[in-house]
């Protein structure tokens, strides 16, 4: 009878410890499967990273003209994806951040490289730095409002010698059959706000030999957008001038034919300031208004101008360096 117990006993026990081994077997399997899980999770969600889609900014730059030598952008460490592609405009991989500007003395007037004669005049509407040997101006600059853009004024169109050249005038005959527009440096158009101003815009001081396809077609287009920028933006500052080209050709009683035309463009008000430069030939332009767009390094490095120069160099820097087309929507 004890042997008949005996043997139940151990038969319970055996059953027992086989229960405990299979749930230490299905905890084990558990176990294993919850890792397996955890490690699939974990490649999906960092090994691979969590990657931001690339985004095309529509600038451009001028790198064999820049100031100072800029990395390319697939060189630079953004932290973003640089797309394999992208179009022709879109060269840097971010959108730099400009300091908002904070004093604009002086912003209207660049400082010359190069050695020239000057007689710079301050008229109502704008400023003139002359020179007499070649009886054009050297750059004209002036502020655009919004107030201004919009003015009523009914052209004057009577060009003059401008009375305040002290040496080195140009005349109305020196223009006359010589093939060349009388080109505004700074237009009539954006001198409706004052009569005294519109008159002042046909001193000859102001005015430069232009190509007729020129001053009527690609440089009349920009000077309406100028006012577009200025009614958008509040107010822009606006500095231009001839591009002296050798040799020099001549009109009239000596009056020089510029080789080209720039034009500089900055919106200083914004608490993201931008600037443009436009560079043209003194011919027949025929691309869209976009084509003729370049940093404003480049018209330095072509005119010997220094633009901005009160800015602090780091503000400057980045203004002059690159060009946002999408932002000046050309």
């Amino acid at each position: 009878m004890s042997h008949k117990k005996g043997k139940a006993a151990k038969k319970r026990s055996g059953k027992r410890n086989r229960g405990k081994g299979r749930l230490k077997a299905i905890v084990l399997f558990v176990v294993v499967i919850c890792i397996v899980l955890f490690a699939v999770y974990s490649f999906c969600r960092y090994g691979q990273g969590k990657r931001k889609p690339a985004t095309e900014i529509a600038w451009t730059e001028a790198p064999s003209q820049a100031r100072t030598a800029k990395p390319k952008p697939q060189e630079r460490n953004t932290g973003k994806n640089v797309p394999a592609k992208r179009k022709p405009e879109t060269q840097p991989a971010n959108h730099p951040t400009i300091p908002q500007i904070i004093d604009y003395t002086d912003l209207e007037y660049p400082v010359s490289y190069a050695a020239q004669p000057e007689q710079v005049i301050f008229h109502t509407g704008y400023t003139v730095s002359f020179n007499k040997n070649r009886k054009i101006p050297n750059w004209v600059s002036y502020e655009l409002t919004i107030d201004e853009a919009v003015g009523t004024e009914k052209r004057y169109d009577k060009f003059v010698a401008d009375p305040f050249v002290k040496e080195g005038t140009a005349t109305t005959a020196d223009y006359r059959n010589s093939g060349y527009d009388r080109g505004h440096m700074a237009p009539a158009a954006d001198m409706k706000w004052s009569l005294a101003a519109m008159k002042e815009s046909f001193y000859l001081s102001n005015i430069c030999p232009q190509h007729p396809k020129l001053n009527q077609r690609r440089w009349k287009d920009l000077e309406d957008r100028v006012r577009k920028w200025a009614v958008a933006d509040s107010a822009v500052i606006v500095i231009c001038g001839p591009v002296a080209g050798e040799p020099v050709q001549y009109i009239g009683n000596g009056v020089a034919v510029p080789a080209g035309f720039f034009k500089v463009i900055l919106s200083p008000y914004k608490k993201q300031p931008k600037a443009i430069g436009f560079l043209f030939g003194n011919k027949h332009c025929t691309q869209p208004l976009r084509s003729y767009a370049v940093s404003v390094d480049s018209v330095e490095t072509v005119t010997r101008l220094d633009f901005f120069p009160s800015l602090p160099d780091g503000t400057e820097n980045l203004l002059e360096a690159y060009v946002d087309t999408t932002y000046w929507k050309l």
